[in-house]
Formats: structure tokens, C-alpha cells, sequence
């Protein structure tokens, strides 16, 4: 027997999560209780209490519906994980949810002008951009929530790749994951595609001759739900260090636009001059960009100790400083006589464009968002160059003049 969750008052103060992607949804209920076939359906994600709007209160008194998931979330932190992992695609406002004390663990309000009209028939439109967190998050939320993707993106560098391959990899084991690029330029690298490939994607180069193929598109769906953004964007660092913007749409597979990208995507999968990707197995990596390669040579031919920022400053040394990365030796690697380890380059390039151009960067930022583990050394490493002023050591915080 589901125990219905208790009405919330109309403002609760309790903590909102807003959610991108649901299951199908049930029939409505009456405010009386659950019906018999929800009662009984082992699969039922949550009883949720259907919200007035998208931000407005909690209201007692709506319609209950139930939220059927495609797997049961075994334990509340898997619970708040994937309620998480579904919150970054939503375009504002589409779903809050609730963690109550029901029976089934989580509470899902479902907002009755977000999920119920995508699946009723509208698509939800938004905009997001860079630089910033909004287009990075929208493309990891929709690689994260869907089980079949396809990005058709005219670039892709492993920096771009390294910013999504958790999400990518997952999209793959769900399914399947395609991405679509060109080589004639020479911006797609080998080492891209490489990564790309051991994540588990399908790759395909289109190169079609007499005309460019230059389009930034990422789908994905999952059962009929499907989302879109096309923008300005490649596979590369721009989706966090260019200035760049999207529209995002979401939606029924069945629903225009949305049906008519996905049908010009796989046209252009299956394009005859299209190839699949069969290059070697090279290096997963980049070189340090010329600019900054330079710049850190001269850093090093300076004081080759780097000493890392905050209150206990620990000492690395540079022991070489090479386009496939920074050769670095610690006290722990000096007494354990393991000699120096490599900093990757995408690491070193990534962290450099976004300190660009946004002008400040983060220690946390670096950790949480862009992915780059030794992100004290590569604070560090930074602050040694050009324009570049620490503002703060606790958090650290960089920041960045071109004057």
C-alpha cells in the first residue's frame, strides 16, 4: 500500500531540485488517493502532487499522477543523484522536485506547464549560452538523460571531448552515442576522434567536397522525449571559453522542429560521402598551444619551482616543459623516487581559455566544472604568467587582464 505523501503547505521550505526528465506518466488520480493499478505497479517512481505552475507554490487539492520510471532507484542517494543528473536540460522551470517521506522515497512534483505539455504536445524552448556554465550544462544534460545521441558538430578537439566523456560514455552503455564531424578544415584532431571512439561513440567524417559541412547540433532522446540544441558551438573548448549561444528544444520525437533536425541528422549520417572513422589508435591528448607553450617556457627558465597557493604552499618542480605536457616532480614523487608526472596538455589549454575569457577562474571551477585534476598545480602554473593576478588564495581565485 503507497502511504499518499501529506498535502505541502501552499510556500514549503523545503529544499526544491528542479529535474529535466521523467518517465511516462500514468492517468490522472483523484486527490482521494492512488488508484488500485498504482498501488500495485512495482515500477512507480514516486506519487507526485501536480504543481500550479512552474514556479508558483506547492497547492494542495490537484490532481495526484504518478511518475513511472524506467528503473527503481534502490536507495535515496541514488535517488538524489539521479534527480541530479536529470536537472541539467530542463530550460528553467520545467519540473521541481520534492524529497518527501513516501514510501517510495522521493516525491516528484511534476509542473503541469513544463513535463505534462512537452509530452502533450508542445516543445519547450530556451536559450543558453557561453562563456559560462549554461551550453556545457545543456549538452551534459542531454547526453546524460538520453540513450540514443547524435552530435553533428563540423569540429571536435580532445579539450571539447575531455568536457563530456562522462556523459558521452554513459549516453553509449544506455544505447548508442554518433557523432557526426569534418576533417577538411583541420581543426577535428586525431586525438579527438580517438577519444571519442574509446568512449564508446560511432564516429563519421563527412567531408562533402564543393561545399562546407559546418553545422553545431546536439540530439538526444530517450522513449519520446527528445532534445535538441543547435547553436554556435563545436566539440571543442568553445563550450565554455568562446562567446557562443544556443536555443534549446524540447520535446516529442514526433514534434516539428524536433522531428525534422533528427531527419536531417541521419540523412547526413548516412550520406554516401560520408566514411567511418578507421584512423590508428593515437594519443587521447593535445599539444599546449603555441602561445602558451612559450609563455611557459619563459616561466620556467625564471624559477622552475612552482609553489601551489592557499595556506600550506607545497613546492613542485618543473622538470620539463614539452608540447605533450608538463613534466612535473613533488615532494611525494621526489621521496618516492617515482620521478616527474606528466600534466596534460587539454588540461593546461582548457584551463588557459577560460581564465581568457571570463576573465577569472577558480580552483573549484577548474575541479566541479571543467574536469582538471591537478587543479592546485595548474592554479599555480597559471598565476606565473603574463596578465595573470591571484585575488584570492582561500578559495583560490584567479584572474586574468590582457593589459
Amino acid at each position: 500500500m503507497i502511504a499518499q505523501p501529506r498535502a505541502l503547505p501552499r510556500s514549503s521550505d523545503r529544499s526544491l531540485r528542479t529535474i529535466s526528465r521523467c518517465g511516462d506518466l500514468d492517468d490522472d488520480l483523484s486527490t482521494d488517493g492512488a488508484p488500485s493499478h498504482a498501488r500495485s505497479r512495482k515500477g512507480a517512481l514516486a506519487v507526485a502532487h501536480a504543481r500550479s505552475s512552474s514556479f508558483g507554490p506547492w497547492r494542495a487539492g490537484r490532481s495526484w499522477r504518478v511518475l513511472r520510471g524506467r528503473h527503481e532507484l534502490e536507495s535515496a542517494q541514488e535517488s538524489r543523484r539521479s534527480l541530479r543528473r536529470y536537472s541539467i536540460c530542463a530550460g528553467r522551470g520545467l519540473l521541481q522536485a520534492h524529497l518527501g517521506r513516501s514510501q517510495y522515497g522521493v516525491a516528484v512534483g511534476l509542473a503541469t506547464s513544463g513535463e505534462e505539455r512537452v509530452l502533450s504536445g508542445h516543445v519547450e524552448v530556451s536559450a543558453v549560452t557561453a562563456p559560462g556554465r549554461e551550453l556545457l550544462a545543456s549538452v551534459r544534460g542531454l547526453l546524460d538523460s538520453s540513450d540514443d545521441s547524435l552530435l553533428c558538430v563540423a569540429f571536435a578537439q580532445a579539450r571539447g571531448v575531455h568536457l563530456i566523456a562522462r556523459e558521452l560514455e554513459s549516453s553509449a552503455r544506455r544505447g548508442r552515442a554518433r557523432v557526426l564531424v569534418t576533417t577538411t578544415l583541420g581543426a577535428t584532431s586525431d586525438a579527438a576522434l580517438t577519444a571519442l571512439r574509446d568512449g564508446g561513440a560511432s564516429i563519421r567524417v563527412l567531408n562533402p567536397g564543393g561545399s562546407t559541412y559546418h553545422p553545431k547540433v546536439y540530439l538526444g532522446r530517450r522513449g519520446r522525449l527528445t532534445t535538441a540544441i543547435v547553436g554556435s558551438a563545436n566539440l571543442t573548448s568553445g563550450l565554455v571559453a568562446n562567446v557562443e549561444a544556443a536555443t534549446v528544444l524540447r520535446g516529442r520525437d514526433d514534434e516539428q522542429p524536433i522531428a525534422d533536425l533528427w531527419s536531417w541528422a541521419e540523412q547526413l549520417w548516412a550520406d554516401p560521402r560520408s566514411s567511418d572513422f578507421t584512423g590508428p589508435a593515437v594519443e587521447r591528448d593535445e599539444e599546449i598551444e603555441p602561445e602558451l607553450l612559450a609563455m611557459l617556457h619563459a616561466a620556467s627558465r625564471q624559477t622552475p619551482v612552482v609553489y601551489t597557493l592557499g595556506p600550506s604552499a607545497q613546492p613542485n618542480r618543473l622538470a620539463e616543459v614539452t608540447p605533450s605536457g608538463l613534466w612535473v616532480e613533488t615532494k611525494r614523487t621526489a621521496e618516492r623516487r617515482s620521478g616527474a608526472q606528466v600534466v596534460s596538455p587539454r588540461m593546461l589549454n582548457l584551463a588557459w581559455d577560460v581564465l581568457r575569457a571570463r576573465g577569472r577562474l577558480t580552483n573549484r571551477e577548474m575541479l566541479d566544472e571543467l574536469r582538471i585534476h591537478r587543479s592546485s598545480f595548474v592554479c599555480a602554473v597559471l598565476a606565473k604568467l603574463p596578465g595573470v593576478r591571484v585575488t584570492s588564495t582561500r578559495p583560490i581565485e584567479l584572474s586574468y587582464s590582457r593589459s
